[in-house]
């Protein structure tokens, strides 16, 4: 009985850490993708901490322009990692294929959450905003703006109403549902 409170508790750590670990890689992704201010302190102080095991795999992996595939390949091996350790703690079988596609599921679904969030957090921003300055606020703007500014496009003017924000939730969260979790469980089928 309390082999299985080790173990949840082990797989709580290891979750949280690996979690935390994508997320910031991620955010590093996400920041060159997006092309966002790096002077901000906030993207400096993730620079900073990403840097260390990024410089050596760019030696083997250089980013593009608009791509930091290292850092996004270390996110991935964080969630490879993940599905291996936990795996092993509950004494299931691993499958190189099934554990690659888990992990793959699992980045892109950070990924997306990391969007959701940052678009929940630019609305709760506008409504409670008073114009000042706030590095973190700024880098959520320039995370969100690119992605609701190409919905705005597609919908019409409904006289100073935005639904952006709750229609580009409600998009990522469909791909969730239809394109990552249909992959994550795919590859839960050959474990």
């Amino acid at each position: 009985m309390s082999d299985t409170y080790l173990t949840n508790a082990l797989i709580f750590l290891l979750s949280t850490l690996t979690a935390f670990c994508t997320y910031i890689l991620l955010c590093r992704f996400i920041l060159q993708m997006l092309n966002t201010d790096f002077f901000n302190p906030v993207s400096q102080a993730i620079v900073r901490m990403t840097d260390p095991p990024l410089n050596p795999l760019r030696r083997l992996l250089p980013s593009s322009k608009k791509y930091d595939f290292a850092a996004f390949l270390i996110a991935f091996s964080f969630q490879l990692l993940h599905v291996v350790i936990a795996a092993l703690l509950y004494k299931s079988n691993i499958n190189l294929g099934g554990t690659i596609l888990i992990g793959l599921a699992n980045t892109l679904h950070k990924m997306l959450n990391l969007f959701t969030f940052s678009i929940l957090g630019y609305v709760l921003i506008s409504w409670l905003s008073h114009g000042g300055y706030n590095p973190f606020l700024d880098l959520i703007k320039s995370i969100s703006l690119p992605l609701l500014s190409r919905i705005r496009r597609l919908l019409p003017s409904l006289g100073g109403l935005d639904f952006s924000p709750m229609l580009a939730i409600i998009l990522l969260q469909l791909i969730i549902m239809l394109v990552i979790i249909p992959l994550r469980d795919f590859g839960r089928f050959f474990f």
